[in-house]
């Protein structure tokens, strides 16, 4: 992706969640082929995550860390760039749009797919309501391309034992439903593979489904970097 937007915009990548360090030498990378802003888009599933707040505190754009963060303190980068920022991927429709190409890639019958629609999710529960905010409109964007169903959940993979074990057990139920009735794909809403898609598939073991593949690689995602830094340079002085 990277290799694509660098045709026309000098582009770096700093991985990890909230890493100064990454962060910096990103920066200091873009910085020394002579820009002089910078738009930082936070490749993530939600802006409704403490990750945006701390990379916001990090890059200087916000006094004080996420305030639902469990960490206490982050270095912070030193530039001279001017640094703008972005919403992450949330209900953005070119995300449904892969959403619905991994479905349909596992769907011979779309009116007969009932299609469940997983992410990792937040720990807390007032921001785990705004993740599913945003996936409802993924879903209802399949339902319009001719589901049967579309239902998302999020699986808290990283909240305490109680409330993670509650939503792996409503993630399970939710398919093993879904299977009675239909072809079943479980599409997980999850940036690239690597991750916690083994353990959320592993979590089904035993039922009737196919699981798709995460948001990358796709085009899309390219496009969702380009339509963000055309709206933020737009807007920056």
């Amino acid at each position: 992706m990277v290799k694509e937007l660098n045709k026309t915009i000098p582009t770096e990548v700093a991985f990890g969640m909230a890493d100064p360090q990454s962060m910096q030498a990103a920066i200091s990378r873009l910085e020394a082929r002579g820009v002089t802003t910078i738009a930082a888009l936070p490749m993530f599933v939600s802006s409704h995550s403490p990750i945006i707040g701390n990379s916001r505190y990090i890059l200087g754009l916000q006094p004080a860390l996420a305030a639902r963060t469990s960490l206490k303190t982050l270095d912070r980068v030193k530039t001279k760039s001017k640094i703008v920022f972005s919403p992450a991927l949330d209900a953005d429709p070119l995300i449904s749009e892969i959403l619905f190409d991994r479905a349909k890639a596992l769907s011979p019958d779309p009116a007969k797919t009932n299609v469940v629609i997983i992410a990792h999710g937040p720990n807390d529960e007032e921001d785990n309501k705004l993740w599913l905010a945003d996936m409802a409109k993924h879903a209802a964007h399949l339902r319009a391309k001719g589901f049967r169903s579309v239902e998302v959940l999020t699986h808290s993979n990283d909240a305490d034992a109680a409330v993670k074990g509650a939503a792996r057990a409503a993630f399970r139920l939710r398919v093993k439903t879904a299977g009675r009735d239909g072809i079943t794909v479980v599409v997980p809403l999850l940036l690239s593979a690597g991750g916690i898609e083994e353990e959320v598939e592993g979590d089904l073991k035993g039922l009737k489904f196919t699981f798709a593949s995460p948001l990358a690689p796709h085009p899309n995602l390219a496009r969702w970097a380009q339509k963000q830094f055309a709206a933020l340079t737009a807007s920056a002085p």
